[in-house]
């Protein structure tokens, strides 16, 4: 069954928030090696749940603005 595309935004909604520098290292806690290959597979998620979207989604369907 196919996704909504409510239910790909809102992933991708939640990787953005990942990509914040806070949650991105953990609050600083992890070393800046797992910080880029965190940073690097989150990226790859966005680029295929774009894909699948069939484009990118404005700033306003991903955060309501």
């Amino acid at each position: 069954m196919a996704r909504t595309e409510q239910q790909i935004i809102k992933e991708i909604r939640s990787i953005h928030c990942s990509l914040s520098p806070e949650n991105l290292s953990c609050d600083g806690e992890l070393p800046p090696f797992l910080v880029k290959r965190k940073k690097r597979e989150l990226l790859a998620s966005l680029s295929k749940l774009e894909r699948e979207l069939g484009r990118k989604p404005t700033d306003k369907e991903v955060w309501g603005r």
